[in-house]
């Protein structure tokens, strides 16, 4: 469960908590899903890398918090990580080109992250919007690249959307070793 961001601002918040199946490999097994090419297709594509993502994120970054932020006219953002005055305001999308909505910008606007991400299938990082602060990039570059944490494994993105697939929850990714990323590989061509 990912608790609700409770901030001192003059709205109506939901204060539910967000639950997620923290191992996506049962979460596929309920759906049916048994291999990659299933799950780019089922509809529940979106909330299963949503949760491997925040499993992967949170699993990994000792001393972060997260939370999620939901106003009551609908206006959210899935995952703020907050360490001391650090605030990291993060999106989760599935698309390679993702788009943001006006609720994201309304809710950033709320909180005032020192940055923001959108998490999504992608190889690259980049700066989507320099002005906010707005980074695209997957849970590794995340984790890697802006909150400096060094234990973050180099994975390349095929093979991270394999363990995805696979339902490698409980942060397996970064407790692994670059030869079983090979042994993937080689078992998926």
């Amino acid at each position: 469960m990912v608790p609700p961001y409770s901030a001192n601002l003059k709205k109506r918040l939901v204060k539910s908590h967000k639950l997620y199946i923290r191992d996506t490999g049962l979460l596929h097994a309920l759906l049916d899903i048994e291999n990659r090419n299933i799950l780019l297709g089922h509809p529940s594509y979106g909330a299963s890398w949503e949760t491997f993502s925040v499993e992967q994120i949170l699993g990994t970054l000792r001393g972060w918090k997260g939370y999620f932020y939901r106003t009551s006219s609908g206006n959210e953002i899935d995952l703020i990580l907050t360490k001391g005055r650090k605030k990291i305001a993060v999106e989760f999308k599935v698309s390679s080109a993702p788009e943001l909505n006006k609720g994201f910008y309304i809710a950033r606007e709320d909180l005032d992250p020192d940055e923001s991400w959108i998490v999504a299938p992608v190889t690259d990082s980049y700066v989507f919007d320099k002005k906010r602060k707005i980074h695209v990039g997957n849970p590794l570059h995340l984790i890697k690249e802006r909150c400096q944490y060094p234990r973050a494994e180099p994975w390349g993105i095929d093979t991270f959307l394999s363990l995805h697939s696979l339902g490698y929850g409980t942060n397996k990714l970064s407790r692994s070793t670059h030869s079983f990323e090979n042994k993937l590989l080689n078992e998926s061509e």
